[in-house]
């Protein structure tokens, strides 16, 4: 406002235009979106994070989940971590799997060397170990 002006800014809406009124409604209104997006995106984070913190391992999240990273640097350490880690599961899935063809059930057992089997089979296979692919 310049000195000497005449105008004066509306103290409430009724005061003010009817081009002015309706800019405001939709400035309103876009912000309420915003907001309710933000809110959604900031429930749907939470959920995450909680979900993190639920099935990874303490030791990952220590050196993995800092908190007040923000995800894409939380989710490139868990990778990082498990391309370690996955680079471990096939030798141990292929380790399980040549005990489990070399070794004879006892017959009281019987039930649980086939449940141990079955499982074993089914990790050799999703780690594509040799020779269990075929069986």
């Amino acid at each position: 406002m310049t000195p000497g002006s005449d105008y004066v800014p509306p103290r409430r809406i009724g005061e003010s235009t009817s081009e002015a009124r309706a800019e405001y409604e939709r400035d309103v209104r876009i912000y309420s979106l915003k907001e309710t997006a933000y809110i959604e995106t900031k429930k749907k984070e939470q959920k995450l994070v909680e979900f993190v913190l639920k099935t990874v391992l303490a030791t990952y999240q220590k050196t993995s989940c800092v908190t007040g990273d923000r995800f894409d640097k939380w989710y490139q350490g868990l990778r990082r971590s498990g391309v370690v880690y996955n680079g471990r599961l096939r030798p141990e899935a292929r380790d399980k799997y040549q005990k489990a063809i070399h070794t004879a059930p006892e017959i009281n057992k019987l039930n649980d060397w086939v449940t141990e089997w079955e499982t074993t089979m089914a990790e050799a296979i999703s780690k594509k170990v040799p020779g269990a692919l075929g069986a």
